[in-house]
């Protein structure tokens, strides 16, 4: 699943193609599958806590898992992170300091540049869970996951 496009990318890291790249479409997709894939083990934490409490999923949700009943705008962020702290500056970092180089965007080396998006993708992707996940029951997109605090802080046995 594709969430984000090159257009996003410079969004947020403007000289990002200012090294030699043109574009970096390939990795988008893999980046939407790596997210889809963090989103199915929050899925998966979801339905068993409604498996072993008075709860129930909402109407309209059997359970399974479809990314295509994501509401997208709320994972573009997170999809831009992950493409520029796992794909693009790793390829950057690899390609440019083969000639003994250091290269350094806005005063981050790449290599730093690319933990701080892999800590802003982890605190993204928490955020929007926390806010509440927004999936399409069939009537429009409604959050699915989020249960009062008191439910969260009841002891069980």
């Amino acid at each position: 699943m594709i969430f984000t496009d090159d257009s996003d990318l410079l969004r947020v890291q403007p000289s990002v193609f200012e090294h030699g790249a043109a574009s970096f479409e390939d990795y988008h997709e893999v980046a939407g599958d790596e997210l889809v894939r963090d989103l199915k083990r929050y899925w998966c934490a979801i339905i068993g806590a409604y498996r072993y409490t008075p709860l129930r999923m909402p109407d309209g949700c059997d359970g399974s898992f479809d990314p295509d009943r994501l509401n997208p705008l709320q994972w573009v962020t997170a999809a831009v992170y992950r493409v520029l702290g796992w794909h693009v500056l790793p390829r950057l970092h690899s390609t440019v300091t083969l000639d003994g180089t250091t290269l350094s965007v806005e005063g981050m080396k790449l290599n730093e540049l690319r933990l701080f998006y892999r800590i802003a993708y982890e605190r993204e992707f928490a955020e929007v869970l926390q806010g509440g996940l927004e999936y399409d029951l069939g009537s429009g997109y409604e959050v699915v996951g989020r249960r009062p605090i008191a439910e969260l802080q009841r002891l069980r046995r």
